[in-house]
């Protein structure tokens, strides 16, 4: 069965960025290997860098700096369980 348990207790800021599937805000199966979580995770956190939409203004900023972190928290979980 797919493992989409969420760490955590509930006490963390960082809790706002725990998304439902893991694997999925990386568009990756949850086979995927560790080079494609890489791959998938370097493209991600490219295509939703802040500072590639700062001129679009201060939402779409906040927007992708919210995106971002959603992607780093997917990445870290992910190679967690390949390790």
């Amino acid at each position: 069965m797919a493992h989409t348990e969420e760490p955590g207790n509930g006490n963390s800021c960082e809790e706002e960025y725990i998304p439902t599937s893991w694997f999925s805000i990386l568009e990756v199966s949850q086979g995927a290997t560790k080079e494609q979580i890489i791959t998938a995770y370097k493209q991600k956190i490219r295509q939703y860098h802040p500072d590639k939409v700062a001129q679009m203004g201060a939402e779409i900023r906040e927007l992708a700096e919210f995106k971002s972190k959603q992607i780093n928290a997917a990445y870290e979980y992910a190679m967690k369980l390949r390790e």
